[in-house]
């Protein structure tokens, strides 16, 4: 096999470095021609003369990898940078800022915030890179061609195991544009730099690789990156790009269609299925009673609301809910809202006009990362904490700890105990908890005995219904009518909807199908060989890791008549895989047992 080399080139002036530059080829005859290019770049930077150069020349040690670039999405300015670091460490901006001058890359903890390279100072190098049409016949530029450089590290830089995003401020005072490396895009900013100091950070995730596996990649591994396409001219070549992208990285999804209710045997695409994937938990969104009831409104109100909650949309079984709801929890005040993403959303957006001090746990749901992502544009501060754990200190302006009270994929639950010893009021989302912990369903805050000062809770999962809702205060009640966007500008829920929740909690609290759940919740984590540390719960993932192995498990239990997808990135961290299983008060132990040997049967390595 054809041996690769690697050209490359540093320029310092009294140790503070001015210019460097890497070519790789095969092509041993053009090498001459590139060092003298390199030379002549490094001599004639913009900063001055070095007084040192080096050039080195080495063969590396295996074959290229061969990467497409990655999709490049303009932007027009810095405005968009909040949106774009939403749920990654505020340490990676503030090392890329700070004052003081950046030799390499800074790897930073999505779950700490810490830089984690060995040698700060030296930071870590991205090298052995190199776009695959120069490798031959072509000679080094000798300016530099920014984005077109920029590109490569870029590109290089996410296929990294372990890295999930990269954030580049330009330290070159006369080239102010920079970028954000996210999901497979390369966001380019222009007007990025705050200043005359700039730097590299990269986020990692060190579950999926460690330091040193992550720096042996960056600096040895060799790449090429396949020349781009021609910059879209149209919309729909746009999207024809980024789809292509985001299906090359086998992450494309598709909707699959139900033509039954929500039971635990369905019909999915035309063919039986047992079903395990549901958040109808409790069976209740096909209970009789439940559908009499929203057809009985529905008879009476007609099939929509006709406006938002502040215009046609409040009927009396609007506010009833809302009392009901605020009495079974214990708050004072309940706000109705959609959808639970609109109750989140629309909660963390109107906070945000206060200014407020947001500490966020790294695994929330995406309703309340999108939410706090508003709040940082009306002014609101966050700070993302490790998770399952809690803040280091929490401090600032009207500090709040938001958090998911059963995680919706791990099936874990936040340590609301803890959470409460920092001091700050609690903004729980429990969407998951409500109706399936705690003796009588009253979520995460009864199964922990914290209650929390802010509870948002859905209607779609336990419930069998849609909606969401907050419980709290009566202050916040009035501010969030008046300024939460999401409850304002948004159609109510239809009556039939309402009328089906209210009957769904009469149930909830009077027969014992939250006790069903809590016995085939047991009796699933023992078929399943579950771990049973910890609270039961109706979430057990079953961990596969690699994202095609999971989809061939999903497909095995697929052919068996077995409902329960495989959950993917951008859902879970990138080879954190699973196969999400929900067990729901309708499940019979016969069916939970034929979903463990099969699953058994998928898992076990083939001999």
């Amino acid at each position: 096999m054809t041996p690769f080399y690697s050209v490359r080139m540093r320029a310092s002036r009294q140790s503070t470095h001015i210019s460097g530059a890497e070519r790789l080829t095969s092509h041993t005859e053009d090498i001459p021609g590139i060092a003298t290019s390199l030379v002549t770049r490094g001599f004639t930077h913009e900063l001055g003369t070095p007084d040192s150069l080096t050039l080195t020349c080495e063969q590396v040690a295996s074959p290229p990898r061969l990467l497409d670039p990655l999709a490049v999405q303009e932007h027009a300015g810095p405005e968009c940078i909040p949106e774009l670091l939403s749920g990654l460490p505020e340490s990676g901006w503030e090392v890329v800022t700070s004052p003081e001058t950046m030799r390499g890359a800074a790897l930073i903890d999505i779950a700490t915030g810490r830089r984690v390279e060995p040698n700060h100072e030296r930071g870590v190098r991205v090298t052995h890179m190199d776009w695959a049409e120069l490798t031959h016949g072509v000679q080094a530029k000798a300016t530099k061609d920014h984005f077109r450089e920029a590109l490569v590290l870029a590109t290089k830089t996410l296929s990294c195991p372990g890295i999930v995003a990269e954030l580049c401020v330009s330290d070159d005072t006369s080239y102010t544009t920079g970028y954000i490396a996210r999901d497979g895009v390369y966001h380019r900013i222009p007007r990025i730099a705050p200043g005359a100091r700039g730097g590299r950070a990269f986020f990692v995730d060190l579950t999926q690789a460690s330091v040193e596996q992550i720096i042996a990649y960056l600096e040895h591994e060799p790449v090429l990156v396949r020349t781009p396409p021609p910059q879209p001219t149209s919309l729909t070549d746009e999207l024809h790009s980024r789809n292509k992208t985001w299906r090359s990285s086998g992450l494309s999804r598709s909707e699959h269609v139900f033509t039954t209710g929500q039971d635990t045997e369905c019909i999915v695409d035309g063919k039986n299925y047992t079903l395990f994937s549901s958040s109808n938990y409790l069976g209740l969104a096909t209970h009789p009673e439940v559908v009499r009831a929203s057809t009985d409104a529905l008879h009476r109100y007609g099939a929509g609301s006709g406006g938002s909650r502040l215009t046609t949309g409040t009927t009396h079984l609007h506010t009833r809910l809302e009392e009901e709801l605020a009495s079974w929890l214990g708050y004072p005040e309940c706000v109705l809202f959609a959808t639970g993403y609109q109750a989140n959303v629309g909660l963390l957006q109107s906070l945000g006009e206060l200014s407020p001090t947001f500490y966020s746990d790294a695994a929330n749901h995406a309703s309340l990362i999108d939410g706090l992502s508003l709040a940082r544009r009306k002014g609101a501060t966050m700070h993302v904490y490790a998770h399952g754990g809690v803040p280091e200190k929490v401090s600032g302006r009207l500090p709040l700890v938001v958090t998911d009270g059963l995680f919706s994929m791990g099936g874990d639950i936040a340590d609301l105990p803890g959470l409460h010893d920092c001091g700050a009021p609690l903004i729980v989302d429990d969407a998951h908890g409500l109706g399936t912990l705690g003796d009588t369903g009253r979520g995460a805050a009864e199964l922990t005995g914290v209650r929390p000062e802010i509870l948002v809770g859905t209607l779609s999962k336990a419930f069998g219904s849609e909606g969401g809702f907050v419980c709290c205060d009566k202050e916040l009640g009035m501010y969030l009518r008046n300024h939460a966007r999401s409850y304002v500008y948004s159609t109510a829920l239809s009556a039939g909807v309402v009328a089906a929740s209210l009957t769904a909690l009469r149930l909830i609290q009077e027969s014992d199908v939250v006790a069903i759940l809590h016995s085939n919740i047991e009796y699933a984590r023992t078929a399943l060989d579950a771990s049973k540390a910890g609270p039961m719960t109706p979430i057990i993932p079953v961990t596969i890791g690699d994202e095609r192995n999971a989809v061939r498990v999903a497909d095995f239990l697929r052919e068996h008549g077995v409902w329960a997808p495989a959950m993917r990135y951008p859902t879970v961290p990138r080879g954190e895989a699973i196969i999400r299983v929900t067990v729901s008060a309708a499940h019979t132990h016969s069916q939970i047992d034929r979903l463990a040997e099969l699953l058994r049967t998928a898992t076990t390595p083939r001999r």
